[in-house]
């Protein structure tokens, strides 16, 4: 064989396997979607659209890995409300995180849903 030969088979090649992972990731994009769907409706949303998100809904007790529920702190939810209160939301946010080892989102969620039961 050519080298030109081997170079259209070697693309040949790798054009399929990166077509098999496209249509892997469109797979998983799909189960995705599909349980979206299905969380949505659940909690009551009919459908999420970029133009109107879902509402913050903070499940209560929020129960982490170590198996303890934050809402059973009461003290983390005072330093929490105190830092809200005083326009830290970030800090709270931060604190969260450092106390529960909880994600990003979820932390900023929490803190979110907290600000609004107590009305900041």
């Amino acid at each position: 064989m050519e080298t030109t030969q081997i170079i259209a088979v070697a693309a040949l090649i790798l054009a399929l396997l990166l077509m098999v992972k496209v249509f892997s990731l469109q797979g998983k994009v799909n189960e995705l979607r599909s349980d979206v769907a299905r969380l949505s409706s659940i909690n009551g949303h009919p459908g999420m659209t970029k133009s109107a998100p879902a509402p913050l809904t903070v499940p209560l007790p929020y129960a982490y890995s170590s198996g303890a529920a934050v809402t059973n702190n009461a003290d983390l939810d005072a330093r929490l409300l105190s830092l809200i209160s005083q326009g830290q939301k970030i800090k709270a946010i931060k604190e969260m995180r450092e106390a529960t080892n909880m994600s990003l989102k979820d932390a900023k969620d929490y803190v979110d849903g907290l600000a609004v039961r107590h009305g900041y």
